[in-house]
């Protein structure tokens, strides 16, 4: 749910900033694509990058190697990064589009 977050966050930006048909679904991509409306996202590439890495195997119990499933891969201190990373890009997203 946080790439989710993450991911829906940045494109209402691109959006707002003009943008159609962002059909970009890689975080640490969409992150780029705000930087070029401004730098303030440049420091979350890394957030982008890592919540990549929960894109598919989050949502597709059957794209980790069998027998590993989604809730006994992933650990609480795992989602607690990416719950914080995603919370990072929402607040800016927020602050850029109250200002």
């Amino acid at each position: 749910m946080s790439e989710q977050a993450a991911q829906v966050a940045l494109k209402a930006f691109l959006y707002l900033k003009g943008e159609r048909f962002v059909t970009a679904h890689s975080v640490a991509e969409l992150v780029m694509m705000c930087q070029a409306h401004s730098q303030e996202f440049a420091p979350l590439l890394n957030a982008g990058k890592m919540l990549d890495k929960y894109y598919i195997p989050t949502r597709y119990p059957d794209a980790l190697a069998p027998p590993a499933v989604p809730y006994k891969t992933y650990t609480s201190e795992e989602a607690q990064k990416a719950l914080q990373q995603a919370e990072n890009i929402v607040e800016l997203v927020e602050k850029k589009i109250i200002s």
